[in-house]
């Protein structure tokens, strides 16, 4: 859990640094603006369904799977962020979902540990020992962070990594 708050803090400090430089470009250049705001105002929203992707696509089946368990705990931790965890084994698994540009998904990628890429997913994919999976479609982010735990027939390395990529994949398509 610290290494998810550590990589959802960096990953906040990347996301400000280049929101803030993007902001400032779009100022600078006046009328360029205007026509990415439907496209910002979409993603905007894409990032504000966080909160409610685990009840949507964190479904029993999902969770047997990934986890290894049910689970018995779902909190919503901000507008584009929730997670799951079974108590009695420590599994947990968050979803965030995020505008990022492809500038910061690829530096990101430097705090994580034992990077190994993902085809298939989104525009680009990345899994990490974290255990972490980060996708990007467009300006669209996804990020699963999960945990193991010590439940029997939960997926691990890149079986889980696969299962967490097809979910961005699914979040990405009902973007649209």
């Amino acid at each position: 859990m610290i290494r998810t708050t550590r990589s959802l803090i960096a990953l906040s400090m990347l996301c400000a640094t280049f929101a803030c430089s993007k902001s400032a470009d779009s100022r600078a250049s006046g009328a360029a603006a205007a026509p990415s705001a439907p496209a910002a105002s979409r993603h905007a929203s894409f990032a504000s369904g966080g909160a409610k992707a685990c009840d949507k696509y964190l479904t029993a089946d999902v969770l047997r799977k990934v986890l290894g368990s049910d689970v018995d705990e779902r909190k919503e931790l901000s507008a584009q962020s929730c997670t799951v965890r079974n108590t009695s084994t420590g599994g947990d698994l968050t979803i965030t979902l995020k505008e990022i540009t492809p500038g910061s998904f690829h530096a990101f990628r430097d705090y994580l540990s034992d990077v190994q890429p993902l085809p298939g997913v989104g525009d680009s994919a990345i899994s990490s020992v974290a255990p972490t999976v980060t996708a990007i479609k467009g300006t669209m982010g996804c990020d699963f962070d999960a945990s193991k735990g010590s439940a029997p027939g939960a997926l691990g390395g890149m079986d889980r990594a696969k299962a967490l990529g097809e979910l961005c994949n699914r979040i990405f398509a009902d973007a649209k």
